[in-house]
């Protein structure tokens, strides 16, 4: 019945959203949150049903209360949004460098009145501005060809340097094959053993770049993490050896 409630709300709000384009409209999430309804819809309908996205569950599995969750590549902020439910005290730091994303972000953020620190740059193994594909929700990612948005990227290492970071609890990377990058530039950070546990997307697309995941498996061994999920909806779980 609330799952039909849903469903009519929805497809009420998507209706206004055609008559009323400036206009916000939001369904119930979990037990205590919201999110935006978002135009095109994207999976926004999904998670307000509560469909069961097997990596998600193991992250919010692997934190407990007054936890630090880091979400690299947070698109739309569902995973923090997931997150932010399931705990009364949990500190969440998003990074999603692409402009239309990070918009729907602050969005989700606001309706919530969550506190999350959210950043619009991205993370890879030197400091440098490229260019991110735009228009492709969930699969945007950064080009080879000079196209796209420009955005700037910074190695995590320089970015707990700098700020008061001791713990991280949980790491999500999503960066669509850039994963690889990502951890590279956070050489000094995995060897005090700062991130607790790591989970990252491992689906081909790192093969744009080169990247075999050999490599990243590689990378995480030399720095005394394994592997104890090879493989959960596309994702691998690694942890402290």
């Amino acid at each position: 019945m609330v799952n039909l409630y849903k469903y009519l709300y929805y497809y009420i709000c998507r209706l206004f959203q055609k008559l009323y384009q400036h206009k916000e409209y939001y369904l119930p999430f979990g037990v205590k949150s919201k999110i935006l309804v978002t135009d095109p819809p994207g999976s926004t309908l999904k998670f307000a049903l509560g469909r069961k996205y097997e990596d998600l569950e193991l992250i919010v599995s692997l934190l407990k209360e007054g936890d630090t969750y880091f979400d690299i590549g947070a698109n739309y902020g569902y995973y923090a949004l997931k997150v932010h439910d399931s705990f009364e005290k949990i500190k969440i730091t998003c990074f999603e460098p692409e402009n239309e994303a990070f918009r729907r972000l602050l969005q989700n953020r606001r309706i919530n009145k969550a506190k999350w620190n959210c950043l619009s740059f991205g993370l890879g193994d030197v400091d440098y501005w490229t260019k991110i594909s735009t228009e492709l929700g969930g699969f945007n990612h950064i080009t080879q060809d000079g196209t796209g948005q420009t955005m700037k990227v910074i190695r995590l290492d320089d970015f707990i340097e700098d700020n008061p970071v001791t713990q991280i609890d949980v790491l999500k990377i999503d960066v669509e094959g850039y994963e690889y990058f990502v951890l590279n530039g956070a050489k000094k950070t995995l060897e005090q053993k700062i991130i607790k546990n790591i989970v990252f997307e491992v689906d081909g697309h790192e093969q744009r770049y080169g990247i075999k995941t050999e490599d990243l498996e590689k990378l995480l061994t030399e720095n005394n993490y394994r592997c104890l999920s090879n493989k959960v909806s596309n994702y691998q779980h690694w942890t402290i050896a």
